[in-house]
Parts: structure tokens; C-alpha cells; sequence
């Protein structure tokens, strides 16, 4: 137990971050340093989240409000985890927050987390290949080691993925570049029993491309079986939804249906978003457990 009069200033600033609509996460508020506290109430921010913490099956409001003073928080699952590791993706959620950051920003933080330089990730839904790009300056590490395999339905896709990865990678990583032209539900087909590290999906429509050729749920769920089946243990599934274009809501609905439904004995699963920005992406996460 805390002093009284710092227990009363807490409660006092819970209020005051409460009454200014701010945010409705206790955890995270505690992981926010007193600076940007204050200019979350300078700004009188109006953006809220549900948050489910990335770290789920922690004991919450005890751990999070001793965060900044201890090391490690233990989590009912047995597990510690250092908080000063995960400082980066700390530092990208308050990002998120309190600037409105893309939520592509969010995602990339914890996939650095997750990456290491000898993986082999894949990238279901390549598109214009951004996510590539980030994905084997992770994985392909000096010794070449490392692979990535980029999937898309769309030959338009996989030529502009292509062109962007022989500008931005260097000879030993594009040589460890894959580009399959495949449905994302075929994942197994393409990786054989290797260990994947992370399985990335950014749903929806190709940025700059035909708007009428989406993902859909059916192929999707499909995708999402066949990942759970290839990552590893201490392995991600990635997921940004958007709910603003025909289907993009049925897709989204069904994909967080099946997170939902995952067993907690093997996986720790999470969903974040803006609550007042109801077109605004969905981020889920499917971490498997060690």
C-alpha cells in the first residue's frame, strides 16, 4: 500500500483524466508519465480506447500502477515480464493515444519486439509492400540468415511489392524475400512446417488499387486457422481491420469472433481501437504462449 496522500493524488488524477474524457484504461494511464499526463490535459484530448492489455492475464491494477517502480510484473500465467524491455511498444501505445498515431505505427513497435534477425515471418496480405520492407529488415539478419515470404492475390500488388524491395533492401535480404502470388488462406502451403515467428494480415482493399477487391471473412478465417497451426510458440498473429468498406465490418466482426474463441491456456489475445472514430482501423493480436 502506497502513502495515503499519494494514493489521494492518484485518485485525483484518475478523476480529472476521467471528467475530461480522456481515457477509460486505468493500466495504461499508470505506464504514462506525469508529462504527458499533463498534455493529455493541456489538450483536453478527446480520444478514447478499448483496450484489452497486450499483456493480458496480468493482475491489472496491481501490476501496472507498480510498474514504474518495480523491474518485473508477475502475471497470474507464472510468466514475468521486464517492463523497461517493453518500454518501446510503452512508448508507440502512448503514441497512439495521445497523438492519434496510424495504427500501423502500434503494430510495427511490437513486431520489433517479436522479430529477431534469423526468423521467418510472413506477410499474408503484401500489397504495396511496406510491411515487407519492415518485415526482412527484422527477420534476414547479416549472415543472410532469416526469411520472409509475401503473399498476395493480386500480380499488381506483388510488382509493386517487387520494385519496393529492390530499392529499399540490400542484395543478401531481397535474395531472402519470397513473393508468392496465393490467397492468404493457403499459408501452409507455402511455409512447409517451418516455425514462423509472425504471421502479419492488413486487411481490406490494395491502397491506390481496385476498392472492390477486398478480403473477405470466409478466406480470412481460413488464414487465421492456418496461422494458428504455423507460429510458434512466442510467435504473433498481426491483424489491422478496417471496418469502412463493404464487407470490411462482416471481416472484422468475424476475426475478432475467432480470437475471441482461441484457448487461453496457449494464447493471449487483445484488440485496440478508437472508440469515437467508429470507420477508424482495429488492431488484434494473437500472441501464442511459450
Amino acid at each position: 500500500m502506497g502513502h495515503p496522500r499519494e494514493r489521494e493524488r492518484e485518485r485525483e488524477r484518475e478523476r480529472e483524466m476521467s471528467t475530461s474524457g480522456i481515457l477509460s484504461c486505468r493500466p495504461f494511464m499508470s505506464l504514462l508519465p506525469p508529462a504527458r499526463l499533463q498534455v493529455l490535459q493541456k489538450k483536453q484530448t478527446r480520444k478514447h480506447l478499448h483496450l484489452l492489455p497486450f499483456f493480458s492475464g496480468c493482475h491489472c491494477e496491481d501490476a501496472f500502477n507498480r510498474s514504474l517502480q518495480r523491474t518485473k510484473v508477475s502475471c497470474s500465467s507464472g510468466t514475468d515480464f521486464d517492463i523497461h524491455e517493453h518500454q518501446g511498444s510503452c512508448d508507440d501505445l502512448s503514441e497512439f493515444i495521445l497523438d492519434d498515431s496510424k495504427a500501423t505505427t502500434f503494430v510495427h513497435s511490437v513486431w520489433r519486439r517479436i522479430v529477431k534477425a534469423g526468423d521467418i515471418v510472413v506477410d499474408a496480405t503484401c500489397g504495396n509492400g511496406h510491411d515487407t520492407v519492415l518485415l526482412a529488415t527484422l527477420a534476414i539478419g547479416e549472415d543472410s540468415l532469416g526469411y520472409v515470404y509475401a503473399l498476395d492475390t493480386q500480380e499488381v500488388a506483388l510488382h509493386n511489392s517487387s520494385s519496393l524491395l529492390d530499392r529499399k533492401l540490400n542484395f543478401n535480404q531481397r535474395k531472402q524475400v519470397r513473393l508468392v502470388q496465393i490467397c492468404h488462406s493457403k499459408i501452409e502451403e507455402v511455409v512447409k512446417n517451418k516455425p514462423v515467428r509472425l504471421v502479419a494480415f492488413n486487411l481490406g482493399y490494395l491502397p491506390g488499387g481496385d476498392k472492390s477487391l477486398i478480403t473477405h471473412s470466409t478466406t480470412t478465417l481460413a488464414a487465421l486457422h492456418a496461422a494458428t497451426k504455423c507460429v510458434q510458440p512466442g510467435g504473433l498473429i498481426s491483424i489491422i481491420a478496417y471496418v469502412g468498406h463493404p464487407g470490411g465490418r462482416e471481416e472484422y466482426d468475424a476475426v475478432k469472433g475467432f480470437f475471441s474463441g482461441l484457448p487461453t491456456v496457449h494464447w493471449v489475445c487483445s484488440h485496440y481501437e478508437w472508440l469515437n472514430r467508429p470507420l477508424g482501423p482495429r488492431v488484434i493480436f494473437g500472441l501464442r504462449k511459450q
